[in-house]
């Protein structure tokens, strides 16, 4: 793994035939408003729901006690993706929004405040935050 910018953007080797010729790169969202340079990408919680559905996939002919570690590592996975959105969550109550108007956003499965009280709150003055 090659990190291309810290927190962001990472250059993944690749397994197979021929892992020297393959590369990927992994891109997280960098957010414009934040940083000088922002860009499309993924979330952590995006990927680890990739790697639960991965995970799930290697007890295909497993022996109990592999699939017992098998079963222990998917709860990690869980957990972890769980604490992550719990954080997500928590950094949009200190900005001021209700618990109650925080909700799952369908188009990429991340906790956001309500879209007409979202809209409404970036208008305010954060600069103090």
């Amino acid at each position: 793994m090659k990190v291309l910018d810290a927190g962001h953007k990472y250059l993944l080797k690749c397994n197979g035939l021929k892992p020297d010729a393959c590369s990927i790169e992994l891109v997280f969202f960098k957010d414009p408003k934040i940083h000088e340079i922002g860009y499309d990408g993924t979330t952590i919680q995006e990927v680890l729901r990739a790697c639960i559905d991965r995970v799930k996939f290697f007890d295909l002919n497993c022996s109990d006690n592999t699939m017992k570690i098998t079963d222990d590592l998917l709860n990690h996975l869980r957990s972890a993706l769980a604490l992550l959105e719990k954080r997500h969550i928590d950094r949009w109550v200190q900005l001021g929004y209700l618990i109650e108007d925080i909700e799952l956003n369908g188009a990429n499965d991340h906790f956001i405040p309500n879209k007409s009280l979202y809209l409404k709150n970036t208008e305010k003055d954060t600069s103090h935050e």
